[in-house]
């Protein structure tokens, strides 16, 4: 009998490891008071904080033209080899377009042009349509599924590890789309995450 129970716990160990999820917090904006220099806002957005208890989460308003509201992003430089999944909470309707931008040239950062366009490295994109109904979704993005949309520039590969000089994972951005071409966009997002499923 004791063999069965040992046999028994050992097997509830190893399935309850098989199933722990890995993860890297990229942010979740609870030591913030305003976004560091590291963040960057652009387009006809207002970001600013909300707070539950004592969870804090970036709350962003903004009027369309023509859908496009605005964005903001971050250099981050994360090692990403160990995870396949983009993972984010958030609140409100709209859609988000999520960039991730990795190290192709080795110097830790994304160069651009005039027009914010990487001119070195891969910039990967996802686009999620957000419709919470006032309350708080966590959003899971395979990896996979980003789309590399300036091909010809950099290694055209999702290369997000920091392997033979690499920066790995540099920034990352988000872009908000209103859900009507002059509607309002209000969206909060939190617990930023790369994680392994």
């Amino acid at each position: 009998m004791k063999k069965l129970i040992v046999f028994f716990l050992l097997l509830m160990t190893c399935f309850a490891l098989g199933f722990t999820v890995k993860e890297k917090v990229i942010e979740n904006f609870n030591r913030m008071k305003k976004l560091p220099s590291h963040w960057w806002v652009f387009g006809d957005i207002t970001p600013s904080f909300g707070q539950v208890d004592t969870n804090r989460f970036l709350k962003i308003i903004g009027v369309a033209k023509n859908w496009y509201v605005g964005g903001l992003g971050a250099y981050i430089v994360v090692d990403g080899t160990e995870y396949n999944t983009f993972e984010i909470d958030v609140k409100g309707n709209g859609k988000i377009k999520v960039q991730l931008f990795d190290d192709d040239n080795n110097n830790d950062q994304i160069e651009q042009d005039d027009k914010f366009n990487p001119t070195y490295d891969d910039r990967w994109e996802c686009e999620e349509a957000i419709d919470t109904d006032g309350c708080w979704e966590k959003v899971d993005l395979p990896l996979s599924d980003f789309n590399d949309m300036n091909p010809g520039i950099g290694n055209d590969v999702f290369d997000i590890d920091k392997n033979n000089g690499s920066g790995g994972l540099v920034q990352m951005q988000f872009i908000f789309i209103a859900p009507s071409e002059k509607g309002n966009v209000n969206i909060n997002i939190d617990n930023i995450k790369l994680i392994n499923k």
